[in-house]
C-alpha cells in the first residue's frame, strides 16, 4: 500500500536530514531508470502553463521528493501542474509558508508548471497559521484552496453541529473575498464524514456567496456513498459549486472481513468519469483536475514500490486525458 503521509524533513534535524538525503539519493538512483523508460519519447519542451480545466498531480503522492525532483517528476509525467500539500507532513509546512510557499510555487512554475491549488487542514479562520496562508497564496497568485474533511460526533444532533460550522465558514468566506481566492470542501465517503451524503454540504453553504466557498468535488467518493443514483440527484445539487475535481476510482469488494471500499485504477472502478465529466462540461466546469493515486501496489521494497507508482501515474494520467478530450473538457 503506497503510504500517503511521509515524513518531511527539516535540515534543524541533522541526523534526520541525512538519512533523509541517503534516501533521496537512493531513491533517485532507482527511479532514473524507470522513468527514463516510461517517458523515452517525451517532448525536450515543457507544456505552456493552462488556465481552465488544468490536470493537476496532488503531491501528496511524491511526498518523498523535494521540489525540484516534484517539478521536475510532474513535468516528465505530462501533468499540466500541482495540487501542492499545505499542510503538517506536507511539501509545506503551515508554519514554514512564507519562506517555502514561494520557493515551491517558483520551482514549479520555472518548469512550466503551475501550483493550481493548495491542499490544506483549514476549518478555522482563527487559527494561526490560516491568515498567513491565505496571504502567501493570494500574493503568488494561487486561485484555489482545499478544506475538509470534517466529521460528525455520532452522539450529537446533525444538524446543530452544522449550525456550529456555519459561523466558521462565514469567515473563512470574507477572508477568501479579501484575497481572491476560493476553497473547495472536499467531500469524502466513511462514517460520520461531514459530506459524505453530499446533501449536508448544501445545508452547511446556504447563504454563502458561491463565488468564494464551494467544494473539491470527490467523485470516487460520492458514487462510494450513493452509487445507485443518489451521486447523480447530489451533483445536480451541488454542481454550481464546484471549484475543483479529485480524481480517482472506486469500487466495493467483498473479503473475509465484508465488504470494503477500495480504489482501483481510474476507468476500472465503479465510477462512471464519462458521465460525471459531461455533466461537468455542461454546467461550465473550468477549475483544476487533481488527480489522486490511492490503489494497492505489491511491492517487495519502496524502490520497486516507487517504480511501479511511476508507471502507474503515468497510466491514469493518459486514461483520463483521453476521457477529458472525449468530453470535450479540455
Amino acid at each position: 500500500m503506497i503510504n500517503n503521509h511521509r515524513k518531511r524533513y527539516d535540515s534543524h534535524n541533522q541526523d534526520d536530514f541525512d538519512k533523509y538525503q541517503m534516501n533521496r539519493r537512493s531513491w533517485m538512483a532507482t527511479t532514473a531508470c524507470a522513468l527514463a523508460s516510461c517517458f523515452s519519447t517525451a517532448s525536450a519542451e515543457t507544456q505552456p502553463i493552462k488556465k481552465n480545466n488544468a490536470l493537476t498531480l496532488f503531491s501528496k503522492h511524491l511526498g518523498w521528493m523535494n521540489y525540484e525532483e516534484l517539478a521536475e517528476t510532474t513535468t516528465q509525467l505530462g501533468f499540466d501542474g500541482v495540487d501542492l500539500t499545505v499542510r503538517p507532513a506536507g511539501h509545506v509546512l503551515p508554519e514554514n509558508v512564507e519562506r517555502d510557499l514561494p520557493r515551491a510555487t517558483e520551482t514549479i512554475r520555472k518548469a512550466g508548471l503551475d501550483v493550481t491549488m493548495i491542499t490544506t487542514q483549514i476549518s478555522d479562520p482563527n487559527e494561526p497559521t490560516t491568515r498567513t496562508i491565505l496571504k502567501t497564496a493570494s500574493a503568488l497568485g494561487i486561485p484555489f484552496y482545499r478544506i475538509g474533511s470534517w466529521r460528525y460526533h455520532p452522539k450529537r444532533d446533525v444538524i446543530a453541529q452544522l449550525e456550529e460550522w456555519k459561523p466558521k465558514l462565514k469567515a473563512l468566506e470574507a477572508l477568501n473575498q479579501e484575497y481572491n481566492l476560493r476553497a473547495g470542501y472536499h467531500n469524502h465517503s466513511g462514517r460520520n464524514y461531514i459530506g459524505a451524503p453530499m446533501w449536508d454540504i448544501y445545508e452547511l453553504f446556504k447563504g454563502l456567496d458561491r463565488e468564494w466557498i464551494g467544494c473539491n468535488y470527490d467523485a470516487a467518493h460520492a458514487v462510494a456513498e450513493g452509487g445507485y443514483g443518489a451521486w447523480e440527484i447530489n451533483m445536480r445539487l451541488l454542481a454550481d459549486r464546484f471549484k475543483m475535481c479529485s480524481v480517482k476510482d472506486s469500487e466495493w469488494v467483498k473479503g473475509e472481513n465484508g465488504w470494503r471500499l477500495t480504489h482501483p485504477p481510474v476507468g476500472e472502478g465503479m465510477t462512471p468519469w464519462p458521465q460525471i465529466l459531461k455533466m461537468m462540461k455542461e454546467s461550465g466546469f473550468s477549475g483544476p483536475f487533481s488527480m489522486h493515486f490511492e490503489y494497492e501496489i505489491p511491492a517487495q521494497s519502496q524502490e520497486e514500490e516507487r517504480k511501479k507508482l511511476m508507471e502507474c501515474i503515468k497510466r491514469d494520467r493518459s486514461v483520463f486525458r483521453k476521457m477529458m478530450n472525449d468530453a470535450n473538457i479540455l
